[in-house]
């Protein structure tokens, strides 16, 4: 198997992203709160969420904690929780109506 030329990897070290939380909105169209870390994008999104995953907090947060990749996953995860909360404040004051699923909020976000 070796005899080609090239590398083997004897040990590799992990490297920690620094993770940006943003939240968009464009009125009664785009409600977002993205997590961009590396080339990887995570998304809360109760309005148009593809996916289980996407649309509640609780799932978003599950994902944030299975990454090894993100450096500071506690400051991100108390960023990402303050920017949902006025995404979904913003979502009611515009009109919509949020499933409880959606609008929970973790005491201690530890799952």
């Amino acid at each position: 198997m070796h005899n080609r030329s090239g590398y083997v990897v004897i040990s590799a070290q992990l490297l920690l992203f620094t993770a940006q939380v943003e939240t968009i909105i464009i009125p009664r169209k785009t409600y977002q709160v993205t997590v961009s870390f590396g080339n990887k994008v995570i998304y809360f999104d109760p309005l148009c969420g593809a996916s289980p995953s996407s649309r509640t907090i609780s799932r978003v947060i599950r994902l944030l904690r299975l990454r090894e990749d993100i450096g500071n996953i506690e400051g991100v995860i108390d960023n990402l929780i303050l920017q949902a909360q006025r995404l979904t404040e913003q979502m009611e004051r515009d009109g919509y109506l949020l499933p409880l699923t959606t609008a929970e909020w973790p005491d201690q976000h530890k799952e």
